[in-house]
């Protein structure tokens, strides 16, 4: 078992959709749900699939302010 299910299981335990990790990362939703549901072979050749894994950890991981607070950058 890949990292897909540890990710999805952290988005709910945060209660965003599919959709708010597409607006936050831009990618897209189908792409998030085949990485969720360890399906690589669904995703784009290339460095993609590695790539948009790293974000959504990362994501996932950053994602804790409450809805409509700013971040210090």
């Amino acid at each position: 078992m890949g990292q897909g299910p540890a990710i999805r299981a952290r988005r709910l335990a945060l209660g965003r959709s599919l959709e708010d990790v597409s607006a936050a990362t831009r990618i897209p939703v189908q792409h998030l749900e085949s990485l969720e549901e360890d399906r690589p072979e669904d995703l784009p050749a290339g460095p993609y699939a590695a790539v948009w894994l790293r974000a959504v950890r990362r994501w996932t991981m950053t994602a804790i302010a409450p809805r409509g607070c700013r971040r210090n950058r």
